[in-house]
């Protein structure tokens, strides 16, 4: 599991590299700041919810953490509703969107992406 958690992580590292410069943002910047800011919906179990104590958890929230230890900064958490998470990349709010997105073509032609570590359907 160990093995599994690492090769997501580089795997999401590499597209941020190249992702946050859609942001607006660039690694050197998020580093100079000491936070990189992560968009995610909040309302999502298991990917992104909060707790009977209200703190936010879920796996992307370890997955988005673990990216800011390897960084050497601080994630913080912005929430919003889930149609305006992509946008908000465009108009710099976040560095990086952590949350289950879909993979379209049209999303690929402007948003790097991590390699998928799960695979969803809709029903």
């Amino acid at each position: 599991m160990k093995w599994l958690k690492s090769l997501i992580i580089a795997g999401t590292l590499q597209a941020l590299a190249v992702a946050s410069g859609h942001a607006g943002a660039n690694l050197d910047e998020i580093k100079q700041a000491g936070v990189i800011k992560v968009g995610t919906e909040g309302t999502y179990a298991p990917f992104t919810y909060h707790d009977a104590s209200g703190a936010l958890v879920g796996f992307d929230v370890e997955i988005a953490k673990a990216i800011a230890d390897k960084l050497g900064v601080k994630a913080q958490f912005l929430e919003g509703k889930w149609d305006g998470l992509i946008a908000g990349l465009d108009v710099k709010r976040y560095d990086a969107v952590i949350t289950e997105v879909g993979i379209t073509d049209a999303r690929k032609a402007k948003y790097d992406f991590s390699d998928p570590y799960i695979a969803s359907k809709a029903v």
